[in-house]
């Protein structure tokens, strides 16, 4: 049916609610109300808004189920319903409802707020594009640290002599230089390390306290096949069993031309295996209309689910939001989620099961009401990160 029709049909459902007498649905019992519609009331298992026919979705079929009802022939099979003005009936509003969504429309919700609520969105993805940025660029320092040092061998060191001893051994990428307590790791392009070329040069300090070894790091510049790394960063290793955890702070470290500064955790195994990386996220996003936002969020993302952690998002107004996200995964083709939720103040709720690099929208559900947002703007400003 074109959306045109429906609209219109919509406008005319409506506007003869306000003509006819109080029709409020059909009772599963069949009894007729005083006006001779049927009443039925709404089963306890409903799960979404307007879905009168329980396929889960919203759409024309429902508005037909509706009215079928209303003239008290409901068809048969008909088990899950859901109500829309919260009277446990089922009547015009539902069908109402069902002929708004059809006709893409978000019935019941204020335009500035839904245009609010995009915005919200489209920030958010650029603080969790950035963070997956972020975790991509620290794997990379991490594996080539992995290939200049020994962690499991080094956070089981006693002593600072034990540590200088073991970094003048089993470097396979190309020469050791030692300074006094400078150690300087070159790397010639070996097709075994990953085409690397550059230096890192290493500082290795012990303390006897907490029996922990850190180690001062300058990348200079190194070469990868994708991008260079330039700068300086402290590492920290720790060993708890077969896990090893690695503390990188970031002194204006550059990776791929983006500058870092902070710290960022590490999980690995014994055999050098990445399990998780732990972020600390405070940034600000100018969107397309120069509005701003400020995010701040504690992220954790595994190699197998993603990232998930929560934040606070603020824009020009200076009211804060909550958000909680879990499992996101990102198309490296458009920079988009494909998978996950998200939750903005524990009300607003983003379903990225469908959105695609094709399908450059997200399900936001709020108050009830499940509507897209297209994410156009959100896929332009990624790609400028």
């Amino acid at each position: 049916m074109p959306k045109r029709l429906l609209i219109l049909l919509v406008l005319f459902l409506g506007f003869s609610v306000s003509l006819a007498p109080s029709r409020p649905g059909n009772r599963i019992s069949g009894a007729d109300d005083p006006a001779g519609f049927h009443l039925w009331t709404l089963a306890e298992a409903a799960v979404l808004t307007g879905d009168i026919n329980g396929d889960l979705t919203v759409n024309l079929a429902d508005a037909v189920v509706g009215l079928q009802v209303l003239t008290g022939a409901p068809p048969a099979g008909v088990t899950g319903v859901a109500d829309v003005n919260n009277d446990a009936l089922l009547g015009q509003a539902e069908v109402i409802y069902a002929l708004q969504v059809a006709a893409g429309l978000t019935p019941g919700l204020d335009p500035t707020e839904v245009a609010a609520i995009r915005q919200e969105i489209v920030a958010m993805l650029l603080a969790l594009a950035g963070s997956q940025q972020q975790v991509d660029d620290m794997t990379e320092v991490y594996q080539v640290l992995a290939q200049t040092v020994d962690f499991e061998q080094l956070a089981q060191v006693a002593s600072l002599q034990e540590a200088r001893a073991l970094l003048t051994t089993g470097f396979s990428c190309g020469t050791v230089e030692v300074k006094v307590n400078e150690f300087t790791f070159t790397f010639e392009e070996e097709a075994a390390c990953d085409f690397i070329e550059g230096e890192v040069i290493v500082i290795p300090g012990y303390d006897a306290g907490t029996k922990t070894i850190t180690l001062a790091i300058e990348f200079h510049n190194l070469d990868l096949p994708t991008c260079r790394i330039d700068g300086l960063a402290t590492l920290t290793l720790n060993k708890d069993g077969d896990l090893l955890t690695l503390v990188l702070v970031c002194n204006n470290l550059a990776v791929c031309d983006r500058v870092y500064t902070g710290a960022v955790t590490m999980v690995a195994t014994a055999t050098g295996e990445l399990l998780s990386v732990s972020l600390s996220l405070q940034s600000t996003y100018t969107l397309a209309d120069n509005s701003q936002y400020a995010v701040a969020a504690e992220i954790i993302y595994t190699p197998a689910t993603g990232l998930s952690g929560t934040g606070v998002i603020t824009g020009d107004d200076n009211v804060p939001h909550t958000v909680t996200f879990s499992e996101i995964t990102f198309d490296a083709t458009c920079g988009l989620p494909n998978h996950g939720t998200m939750t903005i103040d524990a009300e607003i709720t983003l379903d990225f099961s469908t959105t695609t690099c094709e399908n450059q929208t997200v399900a936001v559900t709020y108050h009830g009401v499940t509507f897209t947002v297209d994410l156009a703007e959100a896929v332009a400003l990624i790609a400028g990160l």
